[in-house]
């Protein structure tokens, strides 16, 4: 679909309470076999925990989001002439969530341009 691999090489957990969490730890997004995309990001620790009865109701409550140890690589493409009328790519139900508790830690984001 992206031409992306996740691959999850540390603990992952998933605990299926009242207050559903997920835990994962040396998490990589990596070209595809092909090698021809770049190298993507790594995330050395997620924490996630969702409220489950808004969940159950259609929305989503994050009652509690940790990123840790997160590089992100961002490749520019060359801009099309008609940018402006691209349609949107989120679907056209997207659902924004509720974050109550976010914390990031040691975020690096390199960017680089094509051209």
């Amino acid at each position: 679909f992206t031409g992306y691999k996740m691959v999850i090489e540390g603990p992952f957990d998933v605990d299926l309470s009242l207050e559903p969490s997920l835990s994962a730890a040396g998490i990589r997004l990596e070209p595809d076999i092909d090698g021809v995309r770049p190298y993507l990001s790594s995330i050395g620790l997620v924490y996630l925990k969702v409220a489950l009865k808004p969940l159950l109701l259609g929305r989503i409550v994050i009652k509690k989001l940790v990123v840790d140890e997160m590089l992100v690589s961002v490749v520019e493409q060359e801009k099309k002439k008609d940018a402006e009328s691209q349609p949107s790519r989120l679907p056209p139900n997207f659902i924004i969530p509720i974050l109550e508790s976010v914390s990031l830690q040691n975020i690096q984001l390199n960017t680089m341009d094509k051209s």
